[in-house]
């Protein structure tokens, strides 16, 4: 995984042993080549990587805990291209594990186009990213997401181009309407003026069924910058609905606008930016964020955890 381009790996592995094999020999090889290395993987992992591999973050290495860190799957590009503009220069090694058995089915959703979108977002930089695939673990369509968003594999058999790669076809497979419930509560809005009912009403609503008032005040944020997106680019006039889903409230904002590029949100952008910058928060303040987008309109739902 040498050269001076961006290069995208699967690690498809069967057993723990496997696992920390590779992993571990990722991150010394990148040592010893005085690479700055970042871990992101699941808390128990980390540890027996960290344990395997030896040091700490003075040894060139930064340690993150995947769960905590990529439960959003939309925060990991603009964290990971952050890390890489710091590090210039020095080819950073990724070793990132977006995906691990537990996740929902939107949330291995949101990987698989977390996972198609990092050969865009990373065109030109130089660095190498090896994501860890559990094959024996997860589910078949998730190994099998892997092979077509990673341009190359890695395993017992060693490295190979993956012949099924097709990033855009996964991504346009995972466009898929966003469908609000009937017994969601709509709130439709139409002016700039009705912003501030409309963050209130959120915000009542959201303490109401369970959100916490610090999270309920982020959940207004999030509405706000949504839905001033729609009356300024998005043909002026939109329809929020909020329900409850298990232990989550699920927010979606839906009008007749078109979402461009899929990246939008995920590339960091000055304070200053006109455009990008409210769904590159909303990433940030949500446990997960979903987004649909056609010719009819755009849909953007978020998730937080009550």
């Amino acid at each position: 995984m040498t050269g001076s381009v961006f290069t995208h790996t699967a690690l498809l592995y069967a057993t723990a042993a496997e696992y920390l094999d590779a992993t571990v020999t990722y991150v010394r090889a990148a040592r010893e080549e005085d690479r700055p290395v970042l871990v992101a993987v699941p808390g128990a992992d980390l540890e027996r990587i960290r344990a395997g591999v030896g040091g700490g973050d003075d040894d060139g290495v930064t340690w993150w805990d995947a769960e905590a860190t990529s439960r959003n799957p939309g925060r990991i590009i603009p964290a990971l291209l952050d890390y890489c503009a710091r590090h210039a220069g020095r080819r950073p090694a990724l070793l990132g594990q977006p995906m691990w058995v537990g996740r929902t089915g939107a949330e291995r959703a949101a990987v698989a186009v977390h996972e198609a979108l990092v050969n865009r977002a990373f065109v030109g930089v130089d660095a190498t990213a090896l994501c860890p695939y559990d094959t024996a673990g997860l589910h078949s369509s998730d190994v099998a997401a892997a092979r077509r968003t990673h341009p190359s594999l890695a395993g017992i058999a060693g490295l190979a181009a993956s012949a099924d790669y097709a990033p855009d076809s996964a991504l346009a497979e995972r466009n898929a309407p966003l469908v609000a419930p009937a017994a969601a509560t709509a709130m439709p809005y139409d002016a700039i003026g009705a912003l501030r009912w409309l963050r209130r009403a959120v915000g009542e609503r959201a303490v109401a069924m369970g959100l916490s008032e610090d999270r309920a005040a982020d959940l207004e944020f999030v509405v706000t910058e949504l839905a001033t997106n729609t009356l300024r680019h998005s043909g002026g006039s939109g329809v929020l609905h909020l329900w409850a889903d298990g232990d989550a409230l699920v927010c979606q904002v839906s009008d007749g606008g078109f979402l461009h590029d899929p990246l939008t949100g995920r590339i960091p952008v000055e304070p200053t930016a006109e455009r990008g910058r409210g769904l590159l928060l909303t990433h940030q303040m949500c446990d997960l964020v979903e987004v649909f987008t056609g010719p009819a309109g755009t849909v953007i739902r978020v998730r937080m955890g009550r």
